[in-house]
This record gives C-alpha cells, sequence and structure tokens, in this order.
C-alpha cells in the first residue's frame, strides 16, 4: 500500500499537519535546556572518533571528496580575495618604519600570490600537493578509529567543549533554529520535508513488498506488540463498560448515530418501509376476511 505514489502522498501530508501543533509546544525554555542537556550527555558517552575517523575514510573513498575539496578550495581563494586589503595592513603595522609602503605592498602581494599559488596546485587533479593532502586525511582518518591516543584526544576536546556554557547555550541555538527551519519549510506550499517524508515512506513501502524477509521480522513485531497487549484485554473491555454505563440515552443514540452514519439512516427508512407494508397488508386481510 505505501508503494503507490499517491499513499505514500497521503500518509506524508497527514504526518506533516500533525508536526507543527508538535513542534509548537517545544519553545518552553527549561525543554529548551533539558534538550542542550541531554544533546550535551550523548556526546559525552558517544565516542566521536571512530566515528569521524569512518566519516573521512568514506568521504575519501567516494567520488563526493574531490567535489567538496574543489569547493573548499573554492571558499579559501575567494576569502583570500576579499581580505587583501587587511593583509596589506597586517604586513603594514608589523614592518619597520623605515621600510616604505611600496616594499611593504610588494611583501603582502608576494604572500598573497604565494598562497594562491598552492591553492592552484591543490586544484590540479593530478598534482603531488594534492595527492599529499588526501594522503593526510586518509591518515587522519585511520588515527582516530585505530589509535588510541587520538581517539583520547578527541574525548578530551569533546569534554573541555561541553563545559562550556557557550557551548550549551549553542546547542540549545541549534534546537531553536532546527525546530524554525522544519516550521518554516512545512509552511511552504512546496515544503520539502513533506516531499522527504513521502520519499521515505515511498521507498520503505517498495523495500518491503520485494523483502519478504523484512516483510517477516515487521510481522513478527507486530504480533510481538499485539501479545504483550493481550493481557490488558479484561482490563480494557471493563474500562470500555464502565464508560457506557456513564452514558444516558442521548449520548448513546449519539453515538451510535456517528459511528453507523448512513447505515443507521438505511436502518430506519427500511423498518418504515417493511412497517407500513406488514401494516397495509393485514388491514387488507382484515377488510376482506370481516
Amino acid at each position: 500500500w505505501l508503494g503507490a505514489p499517491e499513499h505514500a502522498a497521503l500518509v506524508a501530508q497527514r504526518l506533516a499537519e500533525a508536526l507543527p501543533p508538535i513542534l509548537h509546544s517545544l519553545e518552553d525554555r527549561e525543554l529548551r535546556e533539558f534538550v542542550a542537556r541531554s544533546l550535551a550527555e550523548q556526546l559525552r558517552q558517544t565516542e566521536l572518533a571512530p566515528l569521524l575517523g569512518r566519516f573521512l575514510a568514506l568521504l575519501t573513498h567516494s567520488g563526493e571528496y574531490d567535489a567538496l575539496f574543489d569547493r573548499g578550495l573554492d571558499a579559501a581563494q575567494a576569502m583570500l580575495a576579499r581580505n587583501a586589503d587587511r593583509l596589506y595592513a597586517m604586513v603594514a603595522e608589523r614592518s619597520r618604519w623605515w621600510v616604505p609602503k611600496t616594499i611593504d605592498r610588494r611583501i603582502a602581494e608576494q604572500i598573497i600570490a604565494g598562497v594562491a599559488e598552492i591553492l592552484g596546485e591543490l586544484r590540479q587533479p593530478g598534482s603531488p600537493e594534492r595527492q599529499r593532502f588526501r594522503a593526510a586525511v586518509e591518515t587522519l582518518a585511520q588515527n582516530l578509529v585505530e589509535a588510541p591516543d587520538w581517539r583520547r584526544r578527541v574525548a578530551e576536546i569533546t569534554e573541555r567543549l561541553l563545559e562550556q556554557s557557550e557551548v550549551q547555550a549553542w546547542l540549545a541555538v541549534v534546537w531553536d533554529e532546527l525546530r524554525r527551519i522544519v516550521l518554516d519549510d512545512l509552511a511552504a506550499p512546496s515544503s520539502r520535508t513533506r516531499a522527504a517524508l513521502a520519499a521515505g515512506l515511498l521507498s520503505l513501502g517498495r523495500a518491503l513488498a520485494a523483502d519478504r524477509q523484512m516483510q517477516q521480522r515487521l510481522d513478527a513485531g507486530i504480533e510481538h506488540v499485539a501479545l504483550a497487549v493481550v493481557p490488558w484485554r479484561g482490563q480494557i473491555g471493563q474500562l470500555i463498560a464502565e464508560v457506557v454505563r456513564g452514558w444516558d440515552a442521548g449520548t448513546v443514540a449519539a453515538r451510535l448515530e456517528l459511528a453507523m452514519g448512513s447505515d443507521l439512516q438505511y436502518i430506519r427508512m427500511n423498518g418504515t418501509l417493511v412497517g407500513a407494508c406488514v401494516g397495509c397488508l393485514l388491514f387488507l386481510i382484515a377488510r376482506l376476511a370481516f
């Protein structure tokens, strides 16, 4: 059922409609502080070094590494161009008073040209500099996974950062920002969150339809939940009976009307017509017999 696009879109729409009230209810300051503390505690208990190492290893072995590396070089080159005047001023501030300004500017230009040359060499796919940088990233990834010293250093850095009040405040701000982004997206006509939910549900439905083993595991999980609820069936029935017993006649009639709807109207009309026919038949028999 979920494998049909219209069904997945319908469920995604219902989920998207339920999210804003839930997210709006999470604006309390104490709740934000609790979330920040919880995130900090999870970060303390999680060994981040192996996770970072595996992420870097996966990145360096994927086709996305070169694209991300080139984007980083673009950002570095743009930052260098934006801060050229600042570099000139820094060289002039650190220079001797007797050095001419033209010399200071020439030195700054040479520094900028040297950095730009390094960035250009890193941009070339087969350059030794680019290969060395990639090897350094791969070594770092391996050390983060295997070297105890690196793992301990990452844990110490994480602990020092989490002890800072600014980091705690930042975690709370991250929570608020994520909530705002999701709410703004859900309010948009072409919501990415809604589209992602629909795509995920559609993928889940098609994956389940093609995976018999996963179907069996899901069925077993549902059966386990049902069996866990079964011992409470007596109490559930008793609760329903107590609730219904407290209803008056008007409430019972209204509930039946709501539950049965058009079927109840059909029963009423059917009973009226059958009763009228039977009454007419009895009247005719009585008139003919007597």
